[in-house]
């Protein structure tokens, strides 16, 4: 049953980019986000990765459809050569396909998502031995409640595919994303956009984790793109790890 579900959604993100290629680079950008967290949790399983600050930066390549891009995160109060610290050094590649499905009782947004996670676990990035294979599929339901905001649930499933001597896993994450703007405006940022994100997570297996279900959140607001640039700041919330997590975060975007 594994098998047939990841070959399924490695198949059908596969096939969903090859269907986009023609057109897709008709609408390019490219975006940069310089990010950093309080400090770095494992949302879905409540790991505790670093419990120091962690700089999250995105390199990102959007055309059309589809979305390539790297995560390289970085301990920032750890000493010692990069990639040989723990695993709060981390990069990940990630390619991300999202479109709109109308069906007889509306529209829906889905996604299609293959990524590899390259992980630290003492032996340094360049050993395989942590790392993972994520596969991911996830819609979504956005409904318009006035005045530029919505209301998205959605349910998303996830297949970690373990690379090395790790266990695989398989999660069910379910919650709604809500978001708008905010009805006034600061001096000198402008108009703000507020987001928050409210998930229940359920691991399938059952075992080799400390907490099978998680409740999460997230809280941000963002500001209006000034000459490609962008800020956000917010936090993160994740069940048994303690208080909220600081994040902030700073984005660049050039069409080409």
């Amino acid at each position: 049953m594994r098998a047939m579900l990841v070959t399924t959604l490695l198949s059908a993100t596969l096939l969903a980019s090859v269907a986009t290629a023609t057109s897709a680079f008709a609408d390019c950008t490219s975006s940069t986000t310089l990010g950093v967290m309080g400090k770095y949790i494992y949302q879905d399983p409540a790991l505790l990765v670093s419990t120091g600050p962690v700089a999250k930066d995105i390199f990102a390549v959007t055309c059309g459809k589809l979305t390539v891009d790297v995560l390289p995160f970085t301990g920032l109060n750890t000493k010692g050569a990069y990639g040989h610290r723990g695993q709060q050094d981390e990069i990940d590649g990630e390619m991300t396909f999202k479109d709109r499905l109308s069906t007889p009782i509306g529209k829906f947004d889905y996604q299609l998502y293959a990524g590899y996670d390259a992980l630290d676990l003492g032996d340094g990035l360049g050993s395989s031995r942590g790392d993972y294979v994520q596969l991911a599929f996830q819609a979504s339901k956005p409904i318009q409640v006035g005045a530029g905001w919505s209301v998205a649930p959605f349910g998303r499933l996830i297949q970690n595919i373990a690379v090395g001597d790790q266990h695989d896993h398989t999660w069910v994450r379910f919650g709604a994303d809500i978001g708008g703007p905010l009805p006034f405006s600061l001096p000198i940022v402008g108009r703000l956009n507020f987001n928050v994100q409210a998930a229940h997570t359920l691991e399938l297996n059952q075992q080799h984790l400390p907490h099978p279900q998680v409740n999460r959140g997230e809280v941000d607001l963002t500001t209006e793109t000034w000459h490609g640039f962008s800020f956000t700041v917010g936090a993160q919330y994740t069940q048994f790890t303690g208080d909220p997590v600081p994040i902030g975060s700073v984005t660049y975007v050039r069409h080409f």
